[in-house]
């Protein structure tokens, strides 16, 4: 059973205020062959390797408001997200191995806007921010608890634009363009290892076209177009690991609607 309490408020013409509780159930992980000693650093074998924990409870608050004016909409939010973390840590049964299972608990809390809309004729935009806070908590490992969670950046920034070309036959060509900006993230859970802050700008053209009457749209993107080498995101469920981000990548596609 995952319960679910919220609230809405019509506060005023195009604004509402809202408050929930949310209760979700997430797959347990699975153990892994080895991992790494989060006192020592030194590899070792897992005890119980291959085995899938049970589903695990997470619980989430938030409390928000969203405005629209005229064509544009705004929201601002605030949560708190807290649920068990699953690492693997050394068997005081077993000397020399570790065992993979739940141990305290990952509080994660932000604070997140966002507004979208058609800014002017032929102009939309979708944006967002988000500050992020992170942290380990009851992990049973001191050098861990109050640190900040792997993976998890300080901030998050966000544009997608999009404008119709007014000299084209409206609405057949349209510029988009996106920029991500992501904060510095922890590598390790005893925050000796981090990644620095990192931008990605992608571009990209959309053409719609009137084919045997139907409506042929073509897509042609290219992500980090200033191919900047950067490590996207990181995590240590297992061991300290980095995930790269990719390079300067070109998107051709094309669609037809029936």
């Amino acid at each position: 059973m995952t319960p679910v309490f919220g609230v809405v408020i019509k506060a005023a013409s195009g604004l509402s205020l809202y408050a929930n509780r949310i209760q979700g159930l997430t797959q347990g992980g699975i153990a892994p062959i080895s991992g790494t000693d989060p006192v020592t650093g030194l590899p070792l074998p897992v005890i119980n390797a291959n085995q899938a924990l049970p589903p695990f409870k997470s619980t989430q608050y938030e409390v928000g408001g969203k405005l629209r004016v005229g064509r544009v909409n705004a929201s601002l939010a605030a949560y708190q997200i807290e649920q068990p973390r699953s690492f693997a840590a050394p068997d005081p049964n077993a000397p020399g191995f570790l065992r993979f299972d739940s141990f305290g608990e990952q509080r994660n809390r932000g604070i997140e806007f966002s507004v979208d809309g058609e800014v002017t004729r032929g102009l939309r935009l979708i944006a967002g921010a988000s500050i992020l806070d992170a942290k380990l908590r009851n992990t049973g490992i001191a050098a861990q608890v109050g640190n900040k969670t792997p993976g998890v950046p300080d901030y998050l920034l966000n544009g997608n634009v999009e404008w119709d070309v007014p000299f084209a036959p409206a609405p057949a060509l349209t510029v988009t363009g996106r920029v991500v900006r992501t904060g510095k993230q922890k590598v390790d859970a005893a925050n000796t290892l981090q990644i620095p802050a990192w931008t990605r700008v992608d571009l990209g053209l959309r053409y719609v076209a009137i084919v045997a009457e139907r409506p042929l749209t073509l897509r042609f993107n290219v992500d980090d177009i200033a191919n900047e080498r950067y490590w996207a995101s990181s995590f240590d469920q297992f061991a300290p690991q980095l995930l790269q981000g990719q390079p300067r990548t070109y998107k051709l596609s094309a669609s037809v609607d029936f």
